[in-house]
């Protein structure tokens, strides 16, 4: 009985993590849009997209 209480406590906790990561995404793409409309984009800008696209990447491995 406690192995199957704990596992759906897990159970929960997972989707609730799944679903606050969903949220970032969103918002993360949000501020992807708004960025782009920017109307003085320069080399800083592009170092800064390639930073979130390295941490993007680190995770996508991490997730591997």
């Amino acid at each position: 009985m406690t192995y199957d209480r704990n596992r759906q406590q897990a159970l929960k906790a997972y989707r609730e993590k799944q679903e606050n990561i969903a949220r970032l995404i969103e918002g993360i793409r949000g501020k992807l849009e708004t960025d782009a409309k920017q109307p003085d984009i320069n080399w800083a800008s592009v170092g800064s997209l390639g930073h979130v696209e390295e941490l993007l990447r680190e995770l996508d491995e991490f997730l591997s």
